[in-house]
């Protein structure tokens, strides 16, 4: 066997999971990326203009239209999936009525959701191979929730994470090469309150994307972005975390 050795750095598209609370604008974010596509899971862009495939009612719907996008896709360079909690919802179903089961955990030793696991793998391996194949940026959305993180180092504690099986949401953000939590800009100070101090929050009228390491929350980028990301509104945003992307703002 001859061995080769390449220079690995190459310019792709960016693989990008956006999460948070309800109501943050994750999805009015990913519709301003270009030429995006949506496919549709959760029915909740009646109130933004872009382009959508028909709600996907089961695993089945949704794998064809990936089958489709692979096929007829090459003019969108923005696949987007909105959302993946919700899409865990149509899997787990999926895999109830393949089993004749009225819940997931009614397959013995945990094989119910591993045979969910099965499926976001070819979830996941579809959406990969459109963006090989039309070179299109893929952005997946999710809702957060508070969990606690099981710290081997210290004491536990609570950080939001993808609201997903624990297992499903790592294949996700090993996926990605950009995790980022989207939320307002809170802070909170104390004051006194006559013989006791009580917390106020403050600000939070500005959106922010953190995607680099933190306490808590999940987050991560291979770009080297050490702050915050500022949202004023969805086309000035894109185009802040493209430019923190590229390193223009360095």
């Amino acid at each position: 066997m001859d061995i080769v050795i390449t220079n690995t750095k190459r310019k792709t598209p960016p693989r990008i999971l956006l999460y948070g609370d309800g109501g943050t604008g994750k999805s009015n974010l990913a519709a301003a990326f270009p030429s995006p596509l949506f496919i549709n899971v959760e029915d909740g862009l009646d109130e933004i203009d872009t382009q959508a495939l028909p709600i996907p009612k089961t695993f089945d719907d949704v794998m064809s239209q990936l089958a489709w996008i692979y096929e007829n896709g090459s003019d969108f360079r923005t696949i987007i999936s909105d959302s993946l909690d919700h899409l865990e919802i149509i899997i787990n179903k999926d895999v109830c009525e393949k089993n004749d089961v009225s819940s997931i955990s009614e397959i013995s030793f945990g094989g119910g959701y591993t045979q969910a696991f099965d499926r976001f793998q070819q979830f996941l391996t579809g959406m990969s191979a459109i963006r090989i194949k039309n070179n299109s940026t893929v952005v997946f959305i999710c809702h957060g929730h508070v969990r606690t993180f099981n710290n081997v180092s210290g004491a536990d504690y609570d950080r939001f994470e993808l609201k997903l099986r624990e297992k499903t949401g790592q294949l996700f953000f090993e996926f990605c090469t950009l995790v980022g939590f989207l939320h307002l800009n809170i802070s909170v100070k104390k004051e006194k309150a006559g013989f006791k101090e009580k917390t106020k929050a403050i600000g939070g009228n500005l959106r922010v994307l953190s995607c680099q390491p933190s306490a808590g929350f999940q987050s991560k980028n291979r770009y080297g972005i050490t702050t915050d990301i500022s949202l004023p509104s969805p086309q000035e945003g894109y185009n802040n975390l493209i430019k923190a992307i590229t390193g223009e703002t360095k």
